[in-house]
């Protein structure tokens, strides 16, 4: 019986835990320099990605992270960050550099 207990636990968090990362849309891509960089920085690859109803504009969380438009990605947001989970398992932090406005249906 306690083993009944435990393993529903464990996947009860576990299911909660992959719960909150959602289904989001990479909607296009830009090389540009955004404003919490230096001037003398080299220009960063910025994303902008689609969380439900709510645009984020994200910096590219890893040189050997790409993504493409019209590319679903599963992510969370948290605290400032865009938290991405790879098909691997593995997941990349990435910096919220603006918030965009709710889409309106």
């Amino acid at each position: 019986m306690k083993r009944i207990c435990v393993w529903f636990v464990l996947l009860t968090a576990a299911s909660g835990f992959a719960q909150s990362y959602k289904t989001c849309d990479v909607t296009m891509w830009t090389n540009e320099t955004y404003s919490h960089t230096s001037s003398s920085a080299p220009k960063d690859i910025l994303y902008f990605v689609r969380v439900g109803r709510m645009n984020y504009e994200i910096a590219r969380p890893g040189p050997e992270v790409e993504m493409n438009s019209g590319q679903q990605i599963r992510c969370r947001v948290s605290n400032g960050y865009m938290f991405i989970r790879d098909s691997k398992g593995q997941v990349r932090k990435a910096q919220i550099v603006d918030t965009g406005q709710p889409i309106q249906n």
